[in-house]
């Protein structure tokens, strides 16, 4: 598909998205303007969300145009991305094991040339997405406090982890928690977030949902550890066969609302995406861009602003045009305010 007709059937999934939130939880359509029963005015404005935007650098690593890429069109996206009204930046780690450049965690000095081209660009740089998959031991804490180091150098102040150890037979283990235990106490008091990832269920069924992933946060119950949700994530009921059918109870009235209460107290971070129809392989896909697909937005984002979240609305978004989810995500304030005023929600 060409570029132009590409953004063309990105305009008519943005309009689809927008016409299928045009339905409240009875399935009664609601005249323009009006409120729902029991629904309050939205509660952000387009500014409020603008001001904490941001955006992974995964819509640059996953991209499949991109996998040789050198600094070069890295250095353009992060323009793109300043363009379109974002100003943060997380930074994944491309791992020892992949072949394209430009930036690794092991090597320092090339994460700080990301960071010297965001300052220049003038995007932030918010958070380390690592890929450590376990704090088990003096070297993968040495690891982990290189990682926050760097990241605190570069101005950043959140760092995620998965803990997604192979079986995921350790999430609630003693060395995962002695580890995240043991950096908050020796980041206590400085500007430093430590967040565990929920993540997809597995063949092997270990167990990573976000109920898990609080579970442990909450045994630690330390005020500088805490949950991201990824919403693409939620899977229900947590089984490898509800994920290939995704059944995502973040794309169902309600139940947004349920789980970002139950969270509340814990969560420090947030992972956007929406979860959208490939026609060709009729199946689900997760990581897209907002509005292309069936993400209960106006009701995550009420929810959010009741449980007073103050951390930033952060988009992961790996399609394989990066500049699309790139714009779009850069609209998403005006395209949630605009989906508010349309059905009066």
């Amino acid at each position: 598909m060409d570029q132009p007709s590409r953004r063309s059937f990105l305009r008519m999934g943005i309009l689809g998205s927008l016409a299928a939130g045009a339905f409240p939880r009875e399935g009664r359509p609601i005249t323009e303007g009006q409120t729902p029963a029991g629904e309050t005015p939205f509660p952000w404005t387009a500014e409020q969300i603008r001001q904490r935007l941001g955006i992974s650098l995964t819509v640059y690593h996953f991209n499949k145009l991109q996998l040789l890429a050198l600094p070069g069109p890295l250095f353009n996206l992060l323009e793109n991305i300043k363009r379109a009204g974002i100003t943060y930046l997380d930074i994944p780690d491309l791992g020892d094991d992949k072949l394209y450049p430009p930036y690794r965690f092991s090597e320092p000095a090339s994460v700080r040339r990301i960071g010297s081209a965001c300052r220049e660009v003038g995007l932030s740089v918010c958070s380390f997405h690592s890929g450590m998959n376990r704090l088990d031991g003096v070297r993968d804490i040495d690891t982990a406090k290189r990682e926050i180091d760097l990241l605190v150098e570069l101005g950043g102040r959140l760092w995620l982890v998965h803990l997604s150890t192979p079986g995921g037979e350790d999430l609630y283990g003693a060395a995962n928690r002695r580890g995240l235990e043991q950096l908050a106490r020796h980041y206590e008091g400085q500007n430093v977030q430590l967040t565990v990832e929920n993540l997809k269920p597995t063949r092997s069924g270990g167990r990573h949902s976000v109920d898990d992933v609080l579970q442990l946060v909450n045994a630690i119950d330390h005020p500088q550890v805490g949950l991201t949700i990824d919403i693409g994530h939620c899977i229900e009921p947590y089984t490898y066969a509800a994920f290939q059918e995704r059944l995502n109870p973040m794309t169902v009235a309600g139940r947004p609302t349920e789980i970002i209460r139950r969270a509340a107290r814990r969560l420090n971070h947030l992972h956007l995406h929406d979860q959208t129809h490939n026609g060709i392989t009729e199946s689900w896909q997760d990581h897209h861009a907002p509005f292309t697909g069936r993400m209960q937005w106006l009701e995550i984002f009420r929810v959010l602003h009741e449980v007073s979240y103050k951390g930033l609305f952060l988009f992961e978004t790996t399609e394989l045009y990066p500049e699309e989810p790139i714009e779009t995500t850069g609209r998403f304030p005006d395209l949630l305010l605009q989906a508010s005023r349309r059905f009066g929600r």
